[in-house]
């Protein structure tokens, strides 16, 4: 099958005498295989800024060496995101999607070494419904975040970074 995107492929079999014999009974969609997301890799996260909301997708992404979260399971074709965390500040980390049930973990550490779990959210049972995780670190910290749909491969999303600093002070 050619890797050209269409919406009218059909399949024919050449038989002898130059006969053709149409074995699909109706057009099928060929789609461009993209690969995947850009922050597939922990390394290869994505940077967050408070206040930010980030269209997302975990579409064509594989399974990562960080494995399962301590409350998840499901399919682990995961997706990366981090920022900085500052001791005193709340952060307030939700993912939320219409097709997308979501596993919602953060991490403290560097990409390159081991990371550990400081929180883990699955509290929906289906699409649509928000993973959502607050905390407020004593210690200046990497955090990275992991997010994957539990119950199919893949879907599309929104996380968001909504941050209140101690003192009031966001520098």
């Amino acid at each position: 099958v050619p890797n050209l995107p269409t919406t009218q492929a059909r399949i024919k079999v050449k038989a002898s005498g130059n006969i053709f014999f149409d074995i699909s009974n109706q057009n099928f969609t060929i789609s461009e295989d993209t690969g995947p997301p850009a922050n597939d890799a922990i390394c290869s996260a994505i940077s967050l800024n408070c206040g930010d909301s980030l269209l997302g997708t975990n579409v064509h992404a594989t399974r990562s060496s960080l494995g399962v979260p301590s409350c998840g399971s499901g399919t682990e074709n995961d997706v990366f995101y981090k920022f900085n965390a500052t001791a005193g500040n709340t952060y307030t980390i939700r993912v939320n999607g219409d097709n997308y049930d979501a596993i919602l973990a953060i991490y403290s550490g560097f990409c390159s070494s081991t990371l550990t779990e400081i929180a883990c959210a699955d509290d929906g049972l289906s699409p649509g419904i928000a993973e959502t995780i607050v905390f407020t670190p004593t210690e200046d910290l990497s955090i990275y975040i992991q997010t994957y749909d539990w119950s199919i491969t893949e879907g599309d999303f929104y996380i968001t970074l909504d941050c209140v600093f101690a003192n009031d002070d966001p520098c």
